[in-house]
């Protein structure tokens, strides 16, 4: 290893893990730019931009379907900026959006002007049955990355606010294994009580961001893993 300070820090290993399959944020550059894809998935803001009590923002992932700035099949995320959070909250798993950054609008009382968008939304329903929909859904057949409803249905905190529901039920610490362990057991209940460890594997460290084993995390939460299925 390099004996000079900077020279060590270039040569340490990366951190960021290539190919992961979480998208990255989409960020316009210039009025005009777009995305244009259908909503693969939906998660929960982190504790940090919620307030105490509220119930998460979500958070889209979209895919593109060509017609953006995006290549066909490639999936971003759109920000919580304030046009965009009100725009989508009608999309659904499976809508074709339509996001068109418009510029900046000064705000009075605000020291930055907002961001500007122009949104659009066009049901499953609808746009399967246009022409067009078979080069989508073939699009959507080959799309590998993180997909499905994958939020929160209770405020941060609230799992440890809440008495066990049973005494059978597994004890879960404060530790980072008992965070994902309950996280989880969350996860279960939104997908009518089993997920695949591969899919879960990648809503707890990409989405949620814990650095765990998902067979740690199971047995805590008193849960089976069999066939490459976690399950009550």
């Amino acid at each position: 290893m390099s004996e000079d300070i900077f020279g060590a820090l270039d040569e340490a290993e990366n951190r960021v893990e290539n190919g992961s399959d979480f998208a990255d944020w989409w960020e316009p550059e210039n009025p005009g730019d777009q995305l244009v894809g259908i909503v693969v998935e939906m998660h929960s803001a982190p504790q940090e931009w919620t307030d105490p009590g509220e119930i998460p923002d979500t958070i889209y992932t979209v895919m593109s379907v060509g017609r953006g700035d995006l290549e066909a099949g490639e999936a971003a995320t759109p920000k919580q900026h304030k046009q965009l959070k009100q725009g989508l909250e009608s999309a659904a798993l499976g809508d074709l959006v339509k996001m068109e950054f418009t510029g900046y609008q000064k705000v009075d009382g605000q020291p930055q002007p907002m961001n500007t968008y122009e949104v659009r939304v066009l049901g499953k329903e609808t746009w399967s049955e246009l022409d067009g929909a078979d080069d989508i859904e073939e699009l959507l057949e080959g799309y590998t990355g993180v997909e499905g409803d994958n939020r929160r249905t209770e405020p941060y905190g609230s799992e440890a606010a809440s008495s066990s529901s049973s005494s059978s039920e597994a004890q879960m610490d404060d530790s980072e294994v008992g965070q994902a362990a309950s996280a989880l057991r969350e996860l279960l209940d939104i997908q009518n009580g089993s997920v695949g460890v591969e899919q879960a594997e990648k809503i707890l460290t990409e989405i949620r961001g814990f650095d765990v084993d998902i067979e740690d995390a199971a047995l805590m939460a008193g849960l089976t893993i069999e066939d490459d299925t976690i399950s009550r």
